[in-house]
Order: structure tokens, then C-alpha cells, then sequence
């Protein structure tokens, strides 16, 4: 009977470690339709407020990477507010999806190095793209290099707040004088290889910015 008691209590323990974390993460995601038990909170905007327009989704149809974005993607009550649609100095969304020169070639120095693993090509995702950017571009413009942003806070929480579901996620950041560089230092770390050779994600974004100096900045968002 004491064993049994004891075994309880152990099992107890164990789901109040692991539970928790579980529950944190899919409350980052949107609600799925006809769903009873997660209600979508009300956008933020008040009616008639002509300060206030919910953002539009910064999905993109056919986007792998962009399954089920919420109409208003801003989340209420985030500490970063309401403005995560609109890096700053950006254009549109549309029209910053598309990879530039830089993140397309660093694109294929990653798919190079996944071929030599005998691993599949990453999926290029506009949305992934446009936030791997944005975060490159804070980061150039507010002058730090982290993982979190005071503008967007941690990858996480930027792209649930830009409306994309995902099943994980990570992020590499890079900063060096070159665009070979910053690849080559990836590759030198084993952590950042780790993302850039996982099994388990599919879809990335890069975002490459450089500052005054001339230095470059960039940021790799996974997630599958």
C-alpha cells in the first residue's frame, strides 16, 4: 500500500514538471475553430477609436510556415504592444517576403551544407522571412545583438504575434563583417549548426541587414 502511496505521489510530481510547460506553449497558438474550451480574446481596439486598427495577418496563402492566422494578429494584452505587423522602416508586408540577394545566397550555403548530411532542403517561407528580417533590422537599429528583442521579445513570442502556428521553433543570430562570415561562424558553433542540420524543422526565413559600418546582421528563424 506504502508503495503504491509513493509511486502516486512521484507521478504527482512528474505531471506538475511537465504539464505546465505544455500548457505555456499552446497558448501561443490560435484557437481552432468550433473548439469549446479556448475562447479568442477581443481585439484590443476600442470601437470607434481611430488610433487603433487591428493589423492584418502578415500570413501569406500558400505560406508552409503560415497555417491558421488569427484576424487580428496582435495579441492583447502583450507587453510589446500592438505594432509587430510593421518592423520599423518597412514596407508592406508583400513586397518584404520575397529573400534579397544576401539571404538567397545564404539560403543555399545552408541548404549546401544539409545536402552534404544527406538532410532535405529547407522550405524558403515569406513569413519567416519577413520576421527574420525584422528582427535583424531592430536589432541594427536599436543596437544590441540577443536573442530577445526589446521590440518583439523572444522569436516565440514574435511569431505567434504575427499570427504563424508552428509545432517548434528556433533562431539564429549572427554578426560579422561579411556575409561568408556569419555563415562560416554558424557552422563553427555547434548550436547554431544544430538548427541549420535538424532533422526536425522544415521551413526557415533569413534576414540579413547590414548597419553603418558595414557590418552584417543576421537572423535564421526554423520551425516546422
Amino acid at each position: 500500500m506504502n508503495k503504491k502511496i509513493t509511486l502516486m505521489l512521484i507521478t504527482a510530481v512528474v505531471l506538475s514538471l511537465v504539464f505546465p510547460v505544455c500548457a505555456s506553449a499552446a497558448l501561443l497558438r490560435p484557437c481552432a475553430p468550433g473548439d469549446p474550451a479556448c475562447k479568442p480574446a477581443a481585439s484590443t481596439c476600442k470601437p470607434g477609436d481611430p488610433s487603433c486598427k487591428p493589423a492584418a495577418s502578415a500570413c501569406q496563402p500558400g505560406d508552409p510556415a503560415c497555417k491558421s492566422p488569427a484576424a487580428n494578429s496582435c495579441r492583447p494584452g502583450s507587453r510589446y504592444g500592438c505594432t509587430l505587423l510593421r518592423p520599423s522602416g518597412g514596407s508592406q508586408y508583400p513586397n518584404q517576403s520575397q529573400p534579397s540577394a544576401s539571404e538567397a545566397q545564404m539560403l543555399s550555403w545552408v541548404n549546401r551544407e544539409r545536402a552534404q548530411e544527406g538532410l532535405p532542403a529547407y522550405v524558403q517561407s515569406p513569413s519567416l522571412t519577413y520576421w527574420a528580417r525584422a528582427k535583424s533590422q531592430d536589432m541594427v537599429d536599436k543596437r544590441y545583438f540577443a536573442h530577445q528583442s526589446p521590440t518583439y521579445g523572444s522569436s516565440r513570442e514574435m511569431l505567434s504575434n504575427g499570427g504563424l502556428t508552428f509545432a517548434a521553433c528556433s533562431e539564429n543570430i549572427a554578426r560579422y563583417g561579411s556575409l561568408e562570415k556569419a555563415h562560416v561562424g554558424l557552422m563553427a558553433s555547434p548550436g547554431h549548426a544544430a538548427n541549420i542540420l535538424s532533422r526536425g524543422m522544415r521551413n526557415i526565413g533569413i534576414g540579413v541587414v547590414r548597419d553603418s559600418s558595414g557590418n552584417v546582421y543576421v537572423t535564421q528563424l526554423f520551425t516546422r
